[in-house]
């Protein structure tokens, strides 16, 4: 569910708790960035598509962001990394966040 909510919307923001905002929370643009082309293009459209998911922090929310891109930029001409990534993205989910983390940081040694 949380990879066909990237999918489909243009841009994705990741909301987390925080206390010294006073709203209670903060916020981060996970995909189609402010001013990026992808952004620019769906500019000229009336019909702009935006989602949010709640994250644990914002290194939950960069995380979520950064594995993405990999399944963007890899897709069918790097099957490998494709699958590497697949793989975290399926345990960026609260319950598994910090042993993604561990696991990530041990692969890029």
């Amino acid at each position: 569910m949380l990879l066909r909510t990237f999918n489909m919307a243009d841009r994705v923001y990741g909301l987390w708790p925080d206390s010294s905002r006073p709203c209670g929370y903060a916020y981060k643009i996970m995909k189609g960035e402010l001013g990026s082309a992808a952004m620019r293009r769906v500019a000229r459209n009336a019909e702009i598509s935006v989602a949010g998911v709640f994250q644990e922090s914002e290194d939950h929310a960069d995380l979520t962001r950064e594995i993405y891109v990999g399944l963007e930029t890899s897709g069918e001409a790097y099957p490998e990394t494709y699958a590497q990534a697949f793989n975290f993205w399926m345990d960026i989910v609260p319950a598994h966040f910090e042993d993604t983390k561990a696991r990530i940081r041990v692969l890029l040694g």
